[in-house]
């Protein structure tokens, strides 16, 4: 898919700004549970300041250009605004092969979501400690984890799969693996969500590193452009 040369670099730019923000966050976040509480009263106004000045003006960001390209905003392969999000929508090609964007596409938009949900869970522990308040629900926690490790689980497995050759059930065996991950990932999630600790901020903080080079080889390099007809 074409899009305006511009908007896709912003986009980029915005994609990569934004998750390396979750990243420092959550790594500050781990540093402060840690601290005395006279050196987390300092802290809490820097951490509120990033997240309103960069965390989430990035997300911002990030959704308002990924509505431009996918309505086709200053390009030119396209006639209408409708035009670009069929494509996107479209899962073969005329001639019965899987499409690459409608396979990334998906992949992008589980993605996003499961950032936006973590960059809002930051923005919670943050006010929340410049509060003094104690944690009192691990269900926001256990959902995020349980959700990432789901598209984690299915993703890498489908992948494997796919690649080694095994056909329309590598896409079944994924699901499994994704309810597996999922529930691994709530049961995780409920231990740590019920005391500020590091490992808490610390498992988040690898998560979305994760997240972040799943992105960069799923929807940068193209490996599904090689893994065969993962589709079908």
């Amino acid at each position: 898919m074409a899009a305006n040369p511009w908007i896709l670099t912003l986009h980029l730019i915005s994609l990569f700004f934004w998750p390396g923000q979750l990243l420092v966050m959550t790594r500050l976040l781990g540093f402060h549970v840690q601290q005395p509480s006279e050196l987390q009263q300092r802290l809490s106004p820097l951490e509120k300041r990033m997240w309103l000045m960069a965390g989430a003006p990035g997300a911002l960001l990030v959704l308002v250009t990924g509505l431009l390209m996918l309505h086709g905003v200053g390009s030119d392969a396209f006639n209408n605004p409708g035009e670009a999000l069929r494509n996107y929508l479209k899962p073969r090609t005329p001639d019965g092969a899987p499409t690459f964007w409608y396979i990334t596409f998906h992949i992008k938009l589980v993605s996003f979501t499961l950032l936006a949900l973590t960059e809002a869970w930051v923005g919670a522990q943050i006010f929340r400690l410049a509060r003094g308040e104690q944690p009192k629900r691990a269900w926001p926690l256990a959902t995020l984890l349980g959700l990432m490790a789901a598209l984690f689980g299915n993703t890498v497995v489908w992948l494997v799969l796919a690649g080694l050759g095994v056909g329309p059930a590598s896409r079944f065996i994924g699901y499994g693996a994704a309810l597996v991950s999922f529930g691994a990932g709530m049961f995780g999630g409920r231990k740590l969500g019920l005391a500020d600790s590091r490992a808490k901020y610390s498992l988040v903080h690898g998560l979305v590193a994760a997240l972040l080079l799943l992105i960069v080889i799923l929807v940068i390099a193209r490996p599904l452009a090689y893994a065969g007809h993962t589709l079908e």
